[in-house]
């Protein structure tokens, strides 16, 4: 049991050790989003991107912001909707160095509504209420070539 002990503690040491003469890198990474979501049972079209501080290739903090271009049908009448939202982004990759990883993100945002009528009368207001927006994310990383 003793032997097991000091062997446990010699391996934590080591540990520490190497984790300590490890060199933290910081780049940045950014990335567009072009994505098929449904409202009301019809298809939108989501468009956007993210990016910001990738420290040591796993963790990603930055801002993230999408549009989704709708239409609806209002009083017998088809209409073009925007949703936009803006707002901070975080995500973090396991096994980074590996050829297919996996990630995890969160965004959370405000976002509004606009339709095309609003946008013609010019008034320079949002139609509606703010609202907030939290969006889970899980992507499937793929590196395609050596340099990425």
């Amino acid at each position: 049991m003793k032997r097991t002990i000091l062997m446990l503690m010699i391996s934590a040491i080591t540990i520490g050790a190497n984790a300590q003469t490890k060199k933290n890198k910081i780049t940045a990474y950014g990335a567009g989003v072009s994505e098929i979501t449904w409202i009301n049972g019809k298809a939108a079209l989501n468009l956007g991107g993210y990016g910001g501080v990738l420290i040591n290739h796993k963790l990603l903090i930055g801002a993230a912001g999408n549009n989704i271009f709708f239409k609806q049908t209002v009083n017998n009448k088809k209409e073009s909707f925007q949703f936009n939202y803006y707002g901070l982004y975080s995500e973090y990759r396991f096994m980074p160095e590996r050829k297919i990883g996996v990630s995890v993100g969160l965004t959370g945002a405000m976002g509004w509504q606009e339709n095309d009528i609003k946008s013609l009368q010019k008034t320079g207001k949002k139609d509606g209420d703010f609202t907030y927006v939290i969006q889970p994310k899980v992507g499937l990383n793929i590196k395609v070539t050596r340099f990425m």
